[in-house]
């Protein structure tokens, strides 16, 4: 999930489909651009400080990120193409929307439609964003 938004003060919500689930964290980026066509952002050393917290009654099927603008779905090409990733992102963005926020389904989608936007972090991970301005 090389994304700009797994960032300092963002909330990242995994979804955990087995017991005894392990976390492990990849690399740091100082910068990246959109799609890292290159393969890799400027990486280097870092220390991260993390807090978890587990959601037991909470189910979700995708990455989630949240910051203090926008509420982000996150999918990934692995489950076809980018162009899979980008609808599925879109879906997942439009049940959030739906299940935490009191929009209808037709609600969501259209408003989804009109106010997203789409970071792309690499070649195979995308968020569809939405900003929290329009949710309440």
């Amino acid at each position: 999930m090389d994304l700009p938004d797994v960032c300092v003060g963002n909330t990242i919500y995994l979804p955990i489909y087995v017991d005894g689930a392990l976390l492990h964290l990849g690399d740091v980026h100082a910068i990246q651009g959109a799609g890292e066509i290159t393969g890799n952002g400027v990486e280097g050393p870092s220390e991260c400080s993390l807090t978890i917290d587990l959601f037991k009654r909470r189910r979700i099927s995708m990455p989630r990120i949240e910051s203090a603008e926008h509420i982000m779905a996150v999918a990934c090409s692995g489950i076809g193409s980018l162009q899979d990733a980008v609808r599925v992102a879109y879906i997942q963005l439009v049940f959030w929307v739906e299940e935490d926020f009191g929009f209808d389904r037709s609600e969501a989608f259209q408003l989804c439609g009109q106010v997203d936007c789409l970071r792309l972090g690499n070649l195979w991970a995308v968020a569809a964003k939405f900003p929290k301005e329009h949710l309440g």
